[in-house]
């Protein structure tokens, strides 16, 4: 429903300054799909590998060690959901993906007619009559494509015409498996019980349209938090190399254990383990598998590999969450060779984009800055944060840019200020120490950091000298999840907690820092997860609990609505404003509404997106951003400002 009343048509009465309608102004058009979280890839023979990320399947040419070239993507046609896996029978590839509520998720069929260049044949999503359905893997061996439904159990497909599989449901499964492998007349479904115990479930098929369920093993969650099928061995990585024998299907069989340094992956190749992840690759010996022994210690820089695979007889790919496409050659396998070191397109944990000058610097969770052409988007420099080696001591949530400085919030260490002068060589400049930093703002010689873990509040800094920021002053609030300073005034968007101070539009005046004071509280919303302002600061769009709130903040100590747009759909997460043009995201995508008359905002379009947005960003040159972590990037465009620049 829309809402107004008398207070808001007042309001709107005095509102003129802020907008005028431009009927002509048409809806975001869809650009393309980029980024987001690896799933294992397809090695082909050849050394061609396709790898899935998000929404996209990738093409990349390894046939020249030491010179990966990216051949060609699947952005102009992303799946519905996030990919959860990919599998080949033949000139094939099929890609599993799911919407992240389960209301939604099927099968994407891309023909490789053209191996350089996957094309996306169609999406089969009636494999079942199930209203909530979640595919976590497939496999297909011979004519059969295997699909496991966590909810409903596993299915048969008939791949007599490749390009139409057709599926039966055969038996219920128990447990959400995330991979899953052939061999022989045997499948492997490897996944984590709802204990977080590792298991590994075996059927038989030899009648491949009546799979019988077959041998079953269950591991310690911690040494074996990555199983990885090598028949006749199974062997995990974590806390431990623990290796099983699966020779016979019907009765798995441990076999040695030793304790290793934490690996978050690793791979197989030949008669040698490679744990991946954490602090350089540690290589191990299988040729006694009931006494696994560590071989050499490798500095090659493997942090956060999430996915890795043999790559030929004597290779290894790993893909990390650092943005990293590894090439390592285990030829001398005490002595592990990096032949190649690829930055990959997008990030596998994108959280945020700011355009500087011809460049343009995608925030990544793991390390810091993506430089990309801002037209290709491909990958041109990176700044990497001099930070331990450890997932929760990084983890960059936002950032803002304010002259020749990026300002990044590290949720497990602070504040990280960065000169950009040069994006190309971008070095940072100093740091400020602060648990579960979430959200930044920057103006001049101040910054403004805050948090919404144990306790939300947000401080400000000097940063005159920013190698040395000075905590001056402290407001304490709700949670605060979003920061934007407009002159003497801070906006902070409070998100509600039980308990605590409520939730809304906070408006803080630091004219004195030392003494930040809050002059404004808009409360309407009840909780607040985002906010935009428009670049006069006389208007403020918020994202709330309960729908998306256009609010009048030109007097900062009374901000007043103009206009609401609720509807039990539209629970807005995150929200970016472009004139007259409200974009707001939620599990459902993007709705876009025109708010010239910001008391009765009007719903112009709806996008889907494979999985809610965390951030949506308008970056200045005609096109939106919206970034979901896992399901990547997806890139709007708005209006013809991008190719007014010169770009193809």
């Amino acid at each position: 429903m829309f809402r107004s009343s008398l207070a808001m048509a007042l309001a709107f009465a005095v509102a003129a300054p802020f907008a005028h309608a431009d009927t002509a102004r048409p809806s975001l058009s869809f650009l393309t799909a980029l980024g987001g979280s690896v799933r294992e890839p397809v090695v082909d023979a050849s050394g061609f590998v396709y790898v899935p990320t998000g929404a996209v399947v990738t093409a990349w040419d390894l046939r020249q060690p030491g010179t990966p070239v990216r051949l060609g993507d699947t952005g102009a046609q992303p799946t519905t959901g996030k990919i959860t896996a990919l599998t080949r029978r033949g000139a094939w590839l099929y890609a599993s993906w799911t919407r992240y509520d389960g209301t939604d998720a099927g099968v994407a069929v891309y023909s490789l007619a053209d191996p350089a260049h996957p094309q996306l044949v169609r999406e089969v999503n009636d494999y079942t009559d199930e209203d909530y359905r979640y595919v976590t893997t497939i496999v297909a061996t011979g004519d059969r494509l295997y699909l496991f439904d966590q909810e409903n159990g596993l299915f048969v497909g008939n791949l007599s015409d490749p390009a139409r599989p057709t599926f039966t449901r055969t038996l219920p499964t128990g447990t959400g498996f995330s991979y899953a492998y052939a061999h022989g007349n045997h499948l492997y479904a490897i996944g984590r019980n709802w204990l977080g115990g590792t298991m590994l479930q075996v059927y038989d098929i030899t009648q491949p349209d009546l799979p019988l369920a077959a041998g079953l093993g269950g591991y310690d969650g911690f040494n074996d938090f990555r199983l990885k099928l090598a028949p006749p061995l199974a062997v995990g990585f974590g806390l431990a190399i623990d290796v099983h024998d699966v020779s016979d299907p019907w009765q798995p069989v441990d076999r040695g254990m030793v304790e290793s340094p934490v690996a978050l992956n690793g791979a197989v190749v030949g008669t040698h383990a490679y744990g991946l992840g954490m602090d350089g690759i540690d290589v191990w010996t299988l040729a006694n598998p009931d006494a696994p022994a560590f071989v050499a210690h490798s500095t090659i820089d493997a942090f956060a590999t999430d996915e890795a695979v043999p790559f030929g007889n004597a290779g290894l790919l790993a893909f990390s969450r650092a943005d990293r496409l590894l090439h390592v050659d285990v030829g001398t396998p005490a002595q592990p060779l990096l032949r190649s070191d690829t930055t990959l397109r997008g990030g596998l944990s994108p959280r945020d984009v700011l355009m500087r000058g011809d460049k343009a610097l995608f925030l990544e969770e793991v390390y810091g800055l993506n430089v990309a052409n801002p037209a290709s988007l491909e990958p041109i420099g990176r700044f990497d944060a001099n930070l331990p080696l450890m997932l929760q001591q990084r983890d960059f949530e936002q950032m803002a840019v304010d002259g020749n400085r990026a300002y990044l919030a590290a949720w497990g260490m602070g504040l990280m200020i960065v000169d950009i002068t040069d994006p190309l060589n971008a070095h940072e400049l100093g740091r400020f120490e602060y648990d579960y930093a979430g959200a930044v703002a920057a103006n001049g010689n101040y910054a403004y950091i805050g948090r919404a873990t144990n306790g939300g509040e947000m401080v400000t800094l000097d940063v005159s000298d920013p190698s040395k920021p000075v905590p001056l002053g402290v407001l304490f609030t709700s949670r605060v999840m979003r920061l934007d300073v407009r002159g003497q005034h801070v906006f902070i968007a409070d998100q509600e907690f039980a308990g605590d101070r409520g939730g809304g539009l906070r408006i803080a005046d630091v004219s004195q820092p030392e003494l930040p004071v809050q002059v404004g509280f808009y409360n309407a919303c009840g909780s607040a997860d985002d906010l935009a302002l428009n670049p006069q600061g006389t208007l403020a769009v918020l994202g709330c609990n309960d729908g998306m709130h256009v609010v009048d903040i030109r007097n900062p100590a009374n901000p007043v609505a103009l206009g609401v747009f609720e509807r039990a759909a539209y629970v807005p997460t995150t929200v970016a404003l472009d004139g007259t043009r409200v974009y707001f995201g939620g599990g459902w995508g993007i709705a876009e509404l025109d708010i010239a008359d910001p008391a009765h905002p009007t719903l112009v379009a709806e996008h889907a997106l494979p999985m809610p947005p965390d951030r949506l960003r308008v970056s200045g040159d005609g096109r939106l951003f919206a970034f979901s972590v896992e399901g990547g990037i997806q890139v709007f465009r708005i209006d013809d400002r991008l190719f007014a620049n010169g770009f193809d």
